[in-house]
């Protein structure tokens, strides 16, 4: 490249920065804290119905009054604070033991009462409302002291913790990930020339969530996730461009294996999209752009730099001050060994990993609430707070609409199931509203069972609605089987096609992708052992252990860290399949293929790693738990899958490696990916 053509990329990439940071300056205040729940028709229509026969709202904001509920003066109050929240722009509804004289609207002691609220709009407008209505009515006000929870302020705050945790997070992760640059590079320039490629894909990041969030509803989530993705893969593929330019000066095999790199990650990803929550798939939408572009700054922003940089890229050596490095002979070593005995080595790791997969064997699911936010919450306090006057799902319960059902006596003999607390019902014509008050979490296995009972009950004639948390969980839960499938054949189909016409070999491919699934063993038995039964806990730091796991957490994981396993894949078997072609060896391409990429891949995964780990570092338990899954992930991929099971099943195999049938190799040879192109 032409110092000319570099100074031009450069100029270009940095106005493209400058551009892509006033797009997304403000971008934390167009995400959304939601989308963790599938949508359905039954319920939307439930809601219309109650709304429409009963004049029921259900709520996604709660007001916790405390003072003397009956007393003169308080009442007063709380009837003019009702009828100021009802005229608030974006309040639908607004409901209190003052103005409705509903008697479960006040704590048994009637020490307090609640002020139950519907919010209109989408759940970003109903968050704004929300801030709103806690900064101007949350305190002491007269006779009233006045707390608030709910869905609206509840997803505003965790909305704002996870800004602040990004910024925590990064804050954490960049002196580490400067000072692992500067061991493996050992010069301060070249150290620090990945860290600019990263945050130009920070920045980057930030604009295209930005437009993205123009068109669709984007999770607050996918600003954490993504940007340290994309953070962390650009390191990863400016770390593999460099060292091929220190081995031999040329890096466009290295680009060509870092692209490829990207589009499989980004597949992965893609697979996301197949699920119908925004959570999800407004993170697909994010990651593959944010993947792709951390691809293509690696392999033409950095080159454009290191040209640029010249001979000060090698200036101020520290090498003398640090002991020799026995790195690349150590995994050269290690594979000659595998090589001599490749099933003593591959048996014990195999066994190992399924054994740390045991715990995912009582894997529960359920959805988050309130306590995915810190102990101190105010929102967290406050539910507290409301379930010990009030009980549980008080307020937003399990319901069924009948209509047209003469005998509701079925659904009143569910007050003797376990985990329900009172069943309540109201009639207008010939629809009745039947109320579960439930004494178990809304969003867990026992809540889902209840939904489920409630579906059973099919009376002779007439028509049965239900709505509310347990059967949303349910639905989701339900929604979510019914995709798994697809998007594990979307991902194993495409990664299968690409695999192949990178390599020509059908048992490479199919290798792959075993091994890959076999990484994320460790990974899903940390879920369940450490955040669902809450073991261990002092390595995350301070949450709550539900007993159970975000349904939409495993599916998050899998698709983001089987990216992961295939990206380091990739480069392993871009220098094996060199060295084969070079050689013909099978063995002796295998032991040159991880001595050369060995130490590479290594410091890859630690650099990723950290900025994963970094997560932990979260208040949000959802964000630890994806912090250390990841980071487990990451570890096990490369340490034990590419630098032991890799070269020991590439040796049992042998020659068979790189096998296809004839029509196949016809296809490869017209199609896959060559190293003169």
């Amino acid at each position: 490249m032409s110092g000319t053509r570099a100074r031009l990329i450069v100029l270009l990439a940095v106005l493209g920065v400058g551009f892509a940071a006033w797009v997304g300056a403000d971008v934390a205040g167009h995400l959304a804290n939601g989308g963790y729940v599938a949508s359905s028709a039954e319920s939307e229509r439930a809601e219309r119905v109650l709304r429409e026969t009963f004049g029921v709202e259900r709520p996604n904001m709660l007001l916790h009054v405390t003072a003397p509920a009956d007393e003169p003066a308080v009442v007063r109050a709380g009837s003019d604070l009702t009828r100021r929240l009802e005229a608030l722009p974006g309040v639908v509804s607004a409901h209190s033991y003052w103005s409705a004289g509903d008697p479960r609207l006040k704590s048994p002691g009637g020490g307090s009462a609640i002020v139950a609220l519907r919010l209109g709009g989408d759940e970003n407008a109903a968050q704004r409302t929300a801030r709103q209505i806690v900064r101007d009515f949350v305190g002491r006000h007269g006779p009233l002291a006045i707390a608030a929870t709910g869905e609206a302020p509840g997803n505003a705050e965790a909305l704002d913790q996870g800004d602040a945790d990004l910024v925590t997070a990064e804050l954490t992760a960049a002196p580490m990930i400067l000072l692992i640059l500067l061991l493996v590079f050992r010069t301060p320039l070249a150290a620090l020339l990945p860290f600019v490629v990263g945050v130009v894909s920070v920045v980057s990041t930030m604009a295209v969530l930005r437009i993205v969030a123009e068109f669709t509803e984007v999770s607050t989530f996918a600003l954490n996730i993504t940007t340290l993705l994309g953070f962390g893969l650009a390191i990863d593929y400016s770390l593999f461009v460099l060292v091929r330019h220190r081995e031999d000066g040329d890096v466009r095999s290295a680009a060509r294996t870092v692209l490829f790199s990207a589009v499989t990650v980004a597949i992965s990803v893609s697979a996301l999209l197949i699920f119908p929550l925004y959570f999800l798939s407004s993170l697909a939408i994010a990651a593959i752009p944010v993947v792709l572009i951390a691809g293509l700054t690696a392999v033409t922003v950095l080159p454009a730099l290191v040209v640029l940089c010249g001979q000060w890229l090698e200036r101020g050596d520290i090498s003398r001050f640090l002991p020799r490095s026995a790195k690349g002979p150590v995994w050269g070593r290690l594979a000659a060994l595998i090589m001599r005995r490749p099933v003593s080595w591959a048996v014990p790791v195999v066994l190992g990993l399924l054994f740390l997969a045991i715990p995912f064997g009582h894997a529960k699911f359920g959805l988050t609430d309130e306590r995915i936010l810190p102990p101190d919450s105010p929102v967290r306090a406050t539910a507290v707070a409301i379930e010990r006057e009030f009980g549980r799902a008080s307020f937003d319960p399990l319901t069924a609409v009948l209509i047209g059902v003469s005998d509701p006596g079925p659904y009143i003999a569910l007050q003797r199931e376990p985990g329900v607390s009172n069943v309540d019902v109201e009639r207008r014509g010939d629809v009745h509203r039947v109320s579960v008050a439930l004494s178990v979490p809304p969003y867990s296995n026992e809540g889902e069972r209840l939904a489920r009972k409630l579906s059973e009950l099919r009376p002779a004639s007439g028509e049965v609605l239900r709505t509310g948390p347990s059967v949303a969980f349910a639905h989701t839960k339900d929604v979510i089987a019914e995709r798994i499938p697809y998007a594990l054949a979307l991902i194993c189909v495409a990664m299968f096609v690409l695999l192949f016409l990178f390599t020509g070999g059908l048992l490479v491919a199919v290798k792959a992708l075993l091994f890959g699934a076999l990484s994320l063993t460790a990974s899903f038995g940390a879920m369940v052992f450490v955040f669902q039964d809450g073991n261990l806990a002092w390595l995350v730091g301070d949450f709550t252990a539900t007993g159970y796991l975000d349904v939409t957490v495993p599916v998050l994981m899998f698709c983001v860290a089987f990216g992961l396993s295939m990206d380091y894949e990739v480069f392993l078997l871009a220098r094996i399949r060199e060295e084969y072609l070079a050689t013909g060896d099978n063995a002796r391409a295998v032991v040159a293929g991880l001595a050369k990429t060995g130490s590479v891949i290594s410091s890859a995964a630690l650099l990723i790693g950290v900025v994963l780990l970094a997560l932990v570092t979260s208040e949000m338990s959802v964000l630890k738990l994806l912090g250390l899954g990841l980071f487990l992930a990451v570890l096990v991929d490369a340490v034990l899958v590419r630098g032991v099971l890799v070269p020991a099943f590439m040796k049992i195999a042998g020659r068979a490696n790189w096998w296809a049938p004839p029509l196949l190799r016809r296809v490869h040879a017209r199609l896959g990916i060559k190293e003169n192109q």
